[in-house]
This record gives structure tokens, sequence and C-alpha cells, in this order.
């Protein structure tokens, strides 16, 4: 069994022989390399198609009312809040993901950032090929014995659990749901107002849409605190936190913003104590490869008859 018609409806990286694979699903495909420009351009994409695989495309009622042929969503991510999987539910369209292919990625980036933030290597980098051999400029910290205050752990904030402990830091954790499997591992859960009074580092890796770190609680955290987002971009308040950022309190490390959008006052915020990268956390090579290889996976189960990662 094949689709009839399957759509990459934006940008989909795939390596070696996968868009291959992806073809061989359907008996027609059709690939777009980058993204609509808006959702009548997706209408016109996904047309009369019975299959799409997407990353950061809005479906939302609209799209799923406007495309009465489509039964299958593949999201080539592990988020779906911009896809209302409900809704497809109910026009009898399975909606599949792909999680935990980036943990790894994503967990060694949170340390390669905060590494590079507290030892300064940017502007000793900066120094340096200007030929100024002025180590005294460049005082750094260590990890060792820091409090790191982790939000979210599932499995990346797992992952970044067991590096921290590789460091001999302190962990401690907030999530919606306790994990005694690594509380007898040594890592305390706390009230998340008492997490981000007593930690050095604030390290966020929760799935919610909603704001986790207020205004109240930025203004809770210890002076030189680095809170570091690499989950989702509204859980923290962006202007409060530049607020405290540009006043020299507290320092970040941000990979996700707002709505995707990474606004002018935080490009603009004071470079010391910031580290911005537009959302690679998740992207290497290898990582991208299990991405798109379980894409592909997920959709070839539907056709089977026996889908895999369903979220809806």
């Amino acid at each position: 069994m094949k689709f009839k018609k399957l759509i990459l409806l934006d940008k989909v990286t795939m390596q070696g022989n996968q868009e291959n694979e992806l073809r061989e699903l359907a008996e027609e495909t059709e690939i777009f390399r980058d993204n609509p420009k808006n959702k009548e351009e997706a209408i016109k994409r996904i047309g009369n198609s019975d299959a799409i695989i997407t990353s950061w495309v809005d479906i939302d009622r609209k799209v799923i009312d406007s495309c009465p042929n489509l039964k299958y969503i593949g999201i080539w991510a592990t988020g779906y809040s911009w896809i209302d999987v409900e809704y497809a539910k109910k026009k009898g369209i399975i909606v599949t993901n792909v999680p935990a292919y980036a943990t790894e990625s994503v967990a060694e980036l949170v340390f390669g950032q905060l590494i590079s933030l507290i030892r300064k290597t940017r502007q000793a980098d900066e120094a340096a090929r200007k030929g100024r051999h002025e180590f005294e400029k460049f005082m750094g910290e260590e990890l060792k014995d820091k409090t790191l205050g982790i939000i979210g752990l599932g499995r990346i904030g797992t992952r970044v659990a067991e590096i921290a402990n590789a460091f001999e830091m302190n962990v401690i954790y907030f999530s919606r749901t306790r994990k005694p499997e690594q509380e007898s591992k040594g890592i305390r859960y706390e009230k998340l107002e008492d997490l981000v009074k007593k930690s050095d580092i604030i390290t966020l890796h929760a799935s919610s849409k909603e704001e986790l770190i207020t205004p109240k609680l930025i203004e809770q955290t210890k002076q030189g605190a680095i809170v570091i987002n690499m989950g989702v971009g509204r859980s923290v308040n962006e202007d409060v936190l530049i607020k405290n950022v540009n006043s020299g309190k507290i320092r970040a490390i941000l990979d996700v913003y707002k709505d995707n959008k990474i606004d002018r006052g935080i490009r603009d915020a004071t470079r010391k104590n910031t580290l911005l990268t537009p959302h690679i956390g998740f992207y290497t090579r290898q990582a991208i490869f299990r991405l798109t290889q379980t894409c592909t996976e997920n959709a070839r189960s539907y056709l089977e008859g026996k889908t895999k990662n369903k979220v809806n």
C-alpha cells in the first residue's frame, strides 16, 4: 500500500538515501525546500494530497477543512503545538511525531554554551585573533559544586542531569510529576519557586506552552544566576529576563524564543551576559538523520496499519 500523493510541506533535511526512501512511500511525491509564506500557500501546496510531512507549519482547522483528502500528517519534529491534533482526529487524520531523536544534541549544547559563557571563550577568541595575549581579562568560573536547577526532567532534562553529575554539580529539579528513579540517584526535587532561589544555573527543558519563569520568579533569582532556555520559547518572560540581563543581575543562554522570533531587545542584550543561537539545539548530523529516518518509519508504519508514535 502507498499514499496516492505525499507532500513534504517545508524544510526537511535528508541525507544519503533518505529522499528515495520517502519517495517509495507514495505514487506521487512533491518536495518543497522552503517554508510556505502564509496559510493560503500551505493549503495550495497540500492540495488534494492524502499525506504530508511537515516541520513547523501551522496546521489548524482552516487548513484541515481546506484539504479534505488529507489522511496522514507526519511531524518532522518532537513538538506539535502548532498542529490542531484533536481536530485532526475528529476528521480521521492520523498525526505522528518523532520523540527523543535529539536528546544528546540538546544536552551537549547546554554544557557547550554554559562553559563558553562562564569561561568567556567568545571574548577570549576575539582578543587572541587581534594578537592580544591578555588572560587577565578573562577570569572564569568552574561548574564543580554549583547548583544546577533543571525544569522538566524528561529525556533531555535527565541527560543534562547525568552530565552535570560528571561535573560534580549539585542537581535539583522541578517537574509536573515526581521522578523517584532519578531522586534515588541523588537528584533532589524542589518546588519551582525554591528551585529558582537556590540555583546558580537554571535550565529549561519542559514542553509546557505556559510561562514558567515569570517576572516574579526572575526577580527571585540569585545575583549572577544563569538562565538557559532550550525548551519552549514562551516558557520564559523574555522582556523581564532581558531587563535583568542588561542590569547585570543575571545571564542568559537562549536557543528558543517566543513565537520563534528573536526580538530586537534580545538581539541588543548585553553581549557579555548572553549567548544566543537560532534554535540549533537539535541540529546535528546524527540527530537529523535519526529524525528523518524515524519520520519515514512512522509513515511506513501507518501504511502497514500499525502506526508508530501517534499523538492523537
